[in-house]
């Protein structure tokens, strides 16, 4: 099953994330944008499997932090340029 994305923004500090509709405990993860026009780029070809996940390709994707959170960690990536 295709594991599809949507999209998120951080209120408290206008981040805007692509998330996967379903996380794997202990493989929780977001993949930040610069902004919306990237974000909806970024979703269709997630979405169309034009591109992989950071799970699936690491090499396309950096990760910026891992943030710790009640759930768990949570690994946030971007896209390489």
């Amino acid at each position: 099953m295709v594991n599809l994305f949507y999209i998120s923004q951080d209120i408290k500090d206008s981040h805007i994330y692509l998330s996967p509709s379903r996380q794997d405990k202990g493989n929780c993860y977001l993949i930040q944008v610069p902004h919306m026009g990237k974000a909806q780029d970024l979703l269709r070809k997630l979405n169309a499997q034009i591109l992989k996940s950071p799970l699936e390709s690491p090499d396309l994707y950096k990760l910026i932090t891992i943030e710790s959170l009640d759930l768990g960690e949570v690994k946030i990536f971007s896209l390489k340029e």
